[in-house]
């Protein structure tokens, strides 16, 4: 989709990273504990190469809280250096 709208995926993930702070998902769980097919869940997409973003949508949770269960998981983010 990125090649399609002419701009690199990390360009994209940013732009809706930006729009996701400014705009709260509705579905977000505030402090919700993580249950086990909820983790189950969140491994399968990260090994499946989806953003921080993507997984914020799939999941239904804020951007902290997926990064901080990806850190709890022990599920690190590939070397992406790419510049927009």
């Amino acid at each position: 989709m990125s090649m399609l709208l002419g701009r690199t995926k990390r360009c994209l993930e940013l732009e809706m990273l930006a729009k996701a702070q400014r705009e709260p998902i509705a579905a977000a769980k505030p402090r919700a504990s993580w249950t086990n097919k909820e983790v189950e869940r969140l491994k399968r997409l990260h090994h499946e190469g989806k953003s921080n973003v993507e997984l914020c949508e799939y999941l239904g949770r804020s951007y902290q809280a997926v990064k901080a269960a990806k850190r709890k998981h022990g599920l690190r983010k590939e070397n992406n250096n790419v510049e927009c």
